[in-house]
Formats: C-alpha cells, sequence, structure tokens
C-alpha cells in the first residue's frame, strides 16, 4: 500500500504533480548526498527522512530496505549507477509520483 511521501522532493508545479526522474535524483545529489561524495548512504537517506518528517524506527527501516534494494554491488552506498533502482524502489514501495519525463 503506497503511503503519504515522508521524503518529500522539490516539486516544481506543487506537490500534486510530481516530480520526474531528473528532479530526484538532482534532489537526492543536493540535498540528501550530505558529504557530496556522488553517493547515497543509508545514514545519508535516513537523515532525509527524518528531516521531513519521518520518525527514527520508521525511517531506518524504510531506508535500509531502499538502500538494500538499490544497491546492486553490495558496497552499501546508492551509486550513479544504481539511482535508477532507487527511483523504482520509491515509486513502487513509497508511492512517489516520479514521471520520465516533464510537463
Amino acid at each position: 500500500m503506497p503511503i503519504n511521501m515522508i521524503v518529500r522532493p522539490p516539486m516544481r508545479d506543487g506537490p500534486d504533480h510530481g516530480v520526474t526522474v531528473d528532479g530526484f535524483k538532482e534532489w537526492l545529489l543536493k540535498k540528501v548526498d550530505a558529504n557530496h561524495d556522488g553517493r547515497i548512504s543509508k545514514h545519508e537517506l535516513r537523515e532525509a527522512f527524518r528531516r521531513h518528517g519521518g520518525g527514527r524506527l520508521l525511517a531506518t527501516w524504510r531506508c535500509g530496505r531502499a538502500v538494500h534494494h538499490a544497491d546492486t554491488n553490495g558496497n552499501g552506498f546508492v551509486d550513479d549507477a544504481e539511482i535508477e533502482n532507487l527511483v523504482a524502489f520509491a515509486r513502487k514501495e513509497l508511492g512517489l509520483r516520479i514521471s520520465t519525463h516533464g510537463r
């Protein structure tokens, strides 16, 4: 069951219109990637969830699942080649409306 969006990337046309894949990736790298190394760690994702209304336990659980799903090489990070996996997880498991193109 999709949940209301807890981590809300900035929406160009308001929250009811979703975000593009490029916008979501940009948000991840600018707002979630705290140390700007081009990779998203479970810790960075968890902190983003907490900042945007996720509780500690819920944020930890969801972020662990998200990184596990997206991290195909098993290094503990979501890097540029794996961000599409994180997008797919956000769409399916978090109910985020992420489109492949703008309006």
